[in-house]
């Protein structure tokens, strides 16, 4: 790769569709300028995942051999900053519930939708981690902890722990907004450029559970209007 080359991000891509996943492989790779790893079941997804590095992984849900909210555990446990995007045509509550507390997804999408908004959402995603280093690096501290935006980590104790692209960002708006709410339609718009519902309930659930070794650190709910952070020597 030559200097003005720029990296193709590997996209590794599971679905049992053969249809749909050449159609939706096109589209990254012709569109978004993706390299996409396609894999017609779980177990397959999850051999090849542990043999190469990615930096998107495509789920389908109902898949032969592995299903991919397990796939998905499998991954997340393994990697804990590799965004996981689910594409499945199953749309309640308690499997949107799995995908992000089990599943470790970072984003979904309900079959059926437009093929060019996927592509612009992960290229938007891309392009936030690949812009990192054009900046300087930027660390908050919240109580005992320190937060790297784009390391992605929280450190406490001189332990640092992972968190996904989704929680850092949610992260970054509570803090840069301490002290006050922010509405859920404001995270949600921000984060996601759609309602989510329920799903950001989850992830402020996960960022509690990794805050919770500081107690001066809390992130509230206020009915009906929001979440505010509250954290030592801003509030």
């Amino acid at each position: 790769m030559t200097s003005t080359q720029k990296r193709k991000y590997k996209v590794l891509f599971a679905e049992d569709d053969l249809f749909f996943s050449r159609l939706t492989a096109q589209h990254l790779e012709s569109d978004g300028g993706f390299e996409v790893h396609s894999v017609y079941d779980g177990e397959s997804a999850w051999e090849l995942f542990k043999k190469q590095e990615f930096d998107i992984c495509l789920l389908d849900i109902a898949m032969p051999k592995l299903d991919g909210i397990e796939l998905g555990h499998r991954i997340r446990t393994m990697d804990k900053l590799v965004y996981i995007c689910y594409l499945t045509g199953l749309n309640s509550m308690a499997v949107k519930k799995d995908m992000m507390e089990k599943g470790g997804a970072d984003d979904y999408y309900i079959k059926p939708f437009p093929k060019e908004e996927l592509v612009l959402k992960l290229k938007g995603c891309i392009n936030r981690v690949s812009q990192k280093n054009e900046y300087h690096r930027i660390v908050y501290k919240i109580g005992n902890y320190t937060f790297d935006r784009d390391k992605l980590t929280l450190k406490i104790d001189g332990i640092p722990s992972g968190i996904s692209h989704t929680e850092s960002r949610i992260l970054r708006m509570l803090i840069e907004h301490a002290g006050s709410t922010i509405s859920r339609e404001s995270i949600m718009q921000e984060v996601w450029g759609r309602d989510v519902g329920r799903v950001l309930d989850v992830h402020i659930a996960r960022l509690r559970n990794r805050l919770n070794k500081d107690p001066r650190v809390i992130i509230q709910s206020r009915k009906n209007e929001g979440y505010s952070l509250w954290m030592p020597d801003r509030n």
